[in-house]
């Protein structure tokens, strides 16, 4: 069962944007702050994630060298 954080997570940012303003706003009105952006975890399912330029580039000059 996932937790109850996760969850929120996942709700609020399947709303669209006009609606997460307004979410955020209600939460403000509280005392409540968003002002960190929400990242969502990745699922590992066991495929490798992807490389970043900066990592392809490392690999590739290690394997010329």
């Amino acid at each position: 069962m996932p937790d109850i954080l996760t969850t929120l997570i996942e709700n609020y940012a399947s709303l669209d944007p006009r609606r997460q303003k307004l979410l955020e706003k209600m939460l403000a009105d509280r005392g409540i702050s968003l002002e960190e952006k929400i990242i969502l975890p990745q699922p590992r399912d066991g495929r490798p994630f992807p490389l970043s330029f900066a990592q392809q580039r490392l690999w590739f000059l290690d394997q010329l060298e």
